[in-house]
């Protein structure tokens, strides 16, 4: 017979009995999950950001390229008329190009460093081409360079050179002035039309002056020299000028602008190339996301699936049983059913059968505790009452005197008192009595044998009911003011707020054990409410004299800037003077602050007039004084130093701010733009000059604008010496000038919030200019505060624009 085994069942020690062991490999899992989420999303991101890199990189090496077009643009328009240029030999164009180019290179090697794009896509051979154009692109440029200074310009190089012999040739008494001009006359054709004729021209006339010079005479072989120098001279420049590219010949220019258009195509067709891999590389990204999605999702559905089903069933059977016995109202027949598992959800029906046995014995007590809680709530409210009456008073005294009256009220037969600190005196000046009748007396901080000295210092409460046995727990000797000897119980508590010292308040009473911890709490809650209340009347009361110090301070400040602008008006020329001249004339002059940093400059010497719309660093009180000091300098340079010719006057005005505020030593951008109209009513002509300010003006219903300069006076640049170009106009027919600053173009409004921009304000100009003075001036201010307003800006500038008619 066989006997039966019994078998010791060993428990497996992967099984979670556990529900936070359960939670915590669920929790594990989900968190597994999120990670590989995670990392998968970083992969694709350093995907993307490397592609948008080198795309970002390429859109860099592009417009590096368009910037290398712009520099040698600039180079040719602005250094081939630039004295300061050919007597340096240094341009900032140059410079640019050259930093520009090392750039380039910089950023092409870094485009090849990226050998998974290069290797695979057939970019590699277009950078190359790229870099040794590049290369091509800097020789070309330094070759124009060069020749743009052998050339020369004025009285440097080659034309400079010309110049001498030309004027040796004027002053050459032997040959023939009237055929020297006629060959000066040719020269200045050929320089402005760039025609072949022109050279030929100039070849007969010099061999027809060399003809006339007599032979075997001492000045024949000089004459001879001059003239061969000068036609050699300027056959030179004509070379040179082809090798640039000047006249419609193909030159080291035209190269250098071709080379680099190929270049942008070239960088162009690598963007394309770079934007296709992008592309594929994206969907291919995308296609991977996808399905690592698509598996997560998975995965994580069958967690939530296995973890609903395992915590669920019990939790549900448990929840419901709650439900019922809540439904039941606890009624005690109600049962919890006992759930027999080993995790918390088993405990928790356990815990919850013990508590609804708990509650049924509670049941009792709080039947017992609801008369109580009702008048411990008619008191709190009670309270609330008196708090928000304490809170809502910013007088001091009227404060003593709601917690006096209201104290008196909740504590029958109690004295009240309010001990306030006075710093000064270093003391507590108290006022407080009993039975409604106030009286005062005061404990000074040195007595440290007084309860309420302690209770300030030790900011603690002081709770006595036997006065003879527990004053030792506070002071070692007991001090008490005559009037209250005969009382046994006393509450000190102090008064603070943001730990800040304001005093103490005090109940007391004649009778022994008078007081309780409600009391105590009561007071303490009326303490409360006392300290806000008087630190906010002490604040109120700080802020009231705060305002009204700062009331007189604006209004002292107020007084001196209108003062400042008495001054700045009286500096102005008034529109009286200027309409005795000029009759059709106005002057908008609208600042933003009350005192401005624009300002109008008039004056008159002789048969001149002097106009100008001055625009300085900043506006109000650092604007105005800057165009005290504009003002005053130009009265200097026109009227004292009689410097009448505009682009003159402003070389000299750029002078002297760059010495008046000691520019060459100190960096300060402190300066102005200007506009300068001389004008010369007896000849009928008008002289006008620009810093950065242009001019507007129209003839015969036409509109013309020449531009200022683009240099400032003044500012942070280190050049003292500037030249200003001369701009003449005959004024054959009535002509409307329009001077003006930046302030009324700039201005923003609109229904779109936007800028009025100079296009915009040059079709207003155009509207009005055949209106007179008053009428214009009237629309012109009509349509900035419409535009103003549309958008309910304000006004961001000083605003000044000059209307003149020279008839």
């Amino acid at each position: 017979m066989i006997k039966k085994r019994n078998f010791i069942k060993i428990p497996n020690p992967f099984t979670l009995y556990s529900l936070k062991n359960k939670l915590q490999a669920a929790f594990a899992a989900f968190a597994a999950i999120v990670c590989f989420i995670l990392i998968t999303f970083f992969w694709y991101y350093q995907k993307n950001k490397d592609i948008q890199q080198i795309v970002s990189l390429i859109n860099n090496i592009s417009l590096q390229i368009k910037n290398l077009y712009i520099y040698q643009s600039d180079f040719r328009f602005y250094e081939s008329i630039n004295p300061q240029f050919f007597r340096t030999k240094e341009s900032v164009y140059y410079q640019e190009h050259k930093k520009t180019t090392n750039q380039l290179r910089k950023n092409l090697r870094i485009l090849g460093l990226k050998s998974d794009i290069t290797s695979h896509y057939n970019v590699e051979n277009t950078i190359r081409e790229i870099a040794v154009k590049i290369n091509a692109i800097e020789t070309l440029f330094d070759n124009l360079v060069y020749l743009s200074l052998k050339r020369g310009f004025k009285d440097f190089g080659l034309e400079g050179k010309m110049r001498v012999h030309i004027h040796a040739i004027e002053k050459n008494k032997y040959l023939s002035l009237e055929k020297v001009l006629a060959l000066r006359r040719i020269e200045k054709d050929y320089f402005l039309r760039k025609e072949e004729k022109y050279i030929e021209n100039l070849k007969k006339a010099v061999q027809n002056l060399i003809n006339e010079i007599p032979r075997n005479q001492p000045y024949s072989q000089e004459s001879y020299k001059l003239l061969e120098n000068y036609l050699n001279t300027f056959l030179e420049i004509t070379q040179i000028e082809k090798q640039i590219g000047l006249g419609g010949n193909e030159g080291v220019a035209q190269k250098l602008s071709k080379e680099i258009k190929q270049l942008e195509k070239e960088i162009a067709q690598v963007r394309i190339e770079v934007l296709k891999i992008a592309e594929t590389r994206n969907q291919q990204v995308s296609y991977t996301l996808f399905a690592i999605l698509f598996i997560t999702i998975l995965l994580t559905s069958f967690l939530m699936v296995l973890v609903v089903r395992k915590l669920s069933q019990p939790l549900g059977k448990l929840s419901t049983a709650i439900h019922q016995v809540i439904q039941s109202n606890f009624a005690p027949n109600s049962e919890i059913p006992l759930i027999n598992k080993q995790d918390e959800v088993g405990r928790l029906s356990q815990d919850v059968r013990l508590m609804l046995a708990k509650i049924k014995e509670r049941d009792a007590e709080l039947t017992k505790q609801n008369a109580k809680l009702a008048l411990s709530q008619q008191t709190i409210k009670k309270l609330s009452e008196i708090g928000r009456q304490i809170i809502s008073t910013l007088d001091e005294k009227q404060i003593v005197k709601l917690v006096f009256d209201n104290l008196s009220r909740l504590m029958k037969n109690t004295a009240v008192a309010i001990g306030m600190y006075d710093e000064k005196n270093n003391c507590l000046w108290f006022a407080g009595g009993e039975n409604g009748s106030m009286t005062y007396g005061m404990d000074s901080l040195d007595n440290d044998n007084l309860l309420s000295v302690w209770c300030f210092k030790q900011q603690k409460i002081v709770y006595i009911n036997d006065i003879e046995k527990e004053y030792t727990q506070y002071v070692q000797q007991i001090e008490l003011p005559e009037a209250i000897t005969q009382r046994k119980s006393f509450i000190y508590l102090p008064l603070t707020t943001n730990e800040q010292k304001l005093g103490v308040i005090t109940i007391q009473h004649k009778e022994k054990n008078a007081y309780t911890s409600v009391h105590a709490d009561i007071l303490a809650n009326i303490a409360t409410y006392t300290a806000i209340a008087l630190h906010n009347a002490r604040a109120y009361q700080k802020i009231e004299k705060q305002h009204q110090e700062i009331q007189e301070k604006n209004e002292l400040v107020q007084e001196s800037i209108l003062y400042a602008k008495n001054i700045q008006d009286a500096m102005l020329t008034s529109i009286t003077k200027i309409k005795a001249y000029l009759p059709q004339s106005f002057v908008f002059f609208k600042p933003k602050d009350i005192v401005s940093g624009d300002f109008y400059y008039f004056s008159q010497f002789q048969n001149l007039l002097f106009i100008a719309a001055v625009d300085c660093t900043g506006h109000g009180i650092p604007g105005a004084f800057m165009s005290m000091v504009g003002h005053n300098l130009l009265n200097g340079i026109i009227i004292q130093a009689q410097v009448h010719s505009p682009e003159e006057i402003l070389a000299k005005l750029h002078r002297a701010i760059k010495n008046t505020f000691q520019q060459n030593d100190i960096i300060s951008r402190d300066g102005m733009d200007i506009a300068l109209l001389v004008i010369n009513k007896n000849e009928k002509i008008a002289e006008f000059a620009g810093a950065k300010s242009p001019l507007i003006y129209f003839q015969q219903n036409k509109m013309y604008e020449i531009k200022g300069d683009i240099f400032p006076i003044g500012g942070d640049s280190k050049q003292v010496q500037r030249t200003y170009t001369k701009h003449t106009i005959k004024v054959d027919y009535p002509t409307m000038f329009y001077l003006f600053s930046d302030g009324y173009r700039d201005q923003f409004g609109g229904k779109e919030g936007k800028k009025l921009t100079s296009a915009r304000f040059k079709i207003i100009l155009k509207n009005i200019h055949q209106e007179t003075a008053e009428v214009q001036e009237q629309k012109l201010a009509r349509y900035l505060d419409m535009w103003i307003a549309e958008a309910n800006e304000i006004q961001l500038d000083d605003i000044l624009v000059i209307g003149l008619r020279v008839e």
